[in-house]
Parts: structure tokens; C-alpha cells; sequence
């Protein structure tokens, strides 16, 4: 980036933080926010007690949606719940990766030169990576 232009950067952890260009960072936040939003939503969902159902509420007019698929709704939650565990068993390292070329959809050749090592080194890195979540996932 040139020295006069405003530097924008990502914390990745406590001692990690990385470089991005405006639009990565702006995206990063936005993420973040919509994340910090959905866990607030995800806080106001309550369980109905047994005791609230009458004559007039039945358990099934609550839960029933017949719209709904139940089976592919909780593999959903269970796959997700399992890739959110294996993220936090990541390091730093790990997680830059993911977020640069998944995330960010950036070249190998791109992140090497952001992390200043070879596309090949971040070939590996990458191999490595796929194959340990690989595993986590199928734990």
C-alpha cells in the first residue's frame, strides 16, 4: 500500500493482525456486526413451558410448521456446530488462511505476498489445513 493512503487492518488475535485494503476491512465489519447481531436474536429465542399450554394452546399449533424440514434443519445445526468447533481449535495462522482465500476469495500467489511467503508455502499450508478440519469434521 502507498505511505500516504490511510492503513486499514484486521486483529486476528491478540498478538495477530494483518493488512487489508478499505473494502476488506469494511467487509470484515460488517460481518462482525451481523454476527454480533445474530447472537442477540439467537438470545431472545425462549422454550415454552408445559405449564402455558391450556385448553385453548395446543403443543402442536406452536411448533407445528409443516413448511419446515426438521431433519435438514438440525444436520444443518449439528454441521455447523461441529465447523464452529473445529475453527476455535485453529491458530492464527490457520484462521488467516481461511478468511483470505475462502473468505476473501484471494489468490495463493495474493495471500503469500500479504503473509510474504511462496504460493507454494501457502499451497501446503492450505493442504495441511483442509485435511485437519477434514478430520475435526468427521470426528
Amino acid at each position: 500500500m502507498e505511505n500516504n493512503t490511510r492503513r486499514f487492518y484486521i486483529q486476528i488475535d491478540k498478538e495477530l493482525k494483518i493488512e487489508v485494503t478499505e473494502e476488506e476491512y469494511r467487509k470484515h465489519h460488517r460481518e462482525r456486526e451481523h454476527h454480533k447481531y445474530l447472537r442477540r436474536e439467537e438470545q431472545k429465542v425462549r422454550i415454552v413451558s408445559y405449564d402455558f399450554l391450556g385448553e385453548d394452546v395446543s403443543a402442536e399449533d406452536i411448533i407445528a410448521d409443516e413448511s419446515v424440514n426438521v431433519e435438514e434443519t438440525v444436520m444443518k445445526k449439528i454441521m455447523i456446530e461441529k465447523l464452529r468447533t473445529a475453527l476455535e481449535n485453529l491458530n492464527s495462522e490457520e484462521l488467516v488462511l481461511i478468511e483470505q482465500l475462502i473468505l476473501n476469495n484471494k489468490s495463493k500467489t495474493e495471500v503469500g505476498k500479504r503473509l510474504h511467503i511462496s504460493h507454494t508455502a501457502v499451497s501446503k499450508r492450505w493442504d495441511k489445513l483442509r485435511e485437519k478440519l477434514k478430520k475435526i469434521l468427521e470426528t
